[in-house]
């Protein structure tokens, strides 16, 4: 395979994965968000 068809690939590639790693971070961010919001909602009961 040559350099520009290699770069072609990837040019597809990389943004969905990056848009796939980004959406898991603030997935995760959000769990455990929740879960420190939701220990805190028991408490305040």
């Amino acid at each position: 395979m040559d350099p520009q068809t290699i770069n072609e690939y990837l040019e597809k590639f990389i943004p969905s994965t990056m848009a796939l790693l980004i959406t898991a971070l603030i997935s995760v961010i959000i769990g455990l968000y929740l879960e420190k919001f939701k220990s805190r909602l028991v408490f305040l009961k």
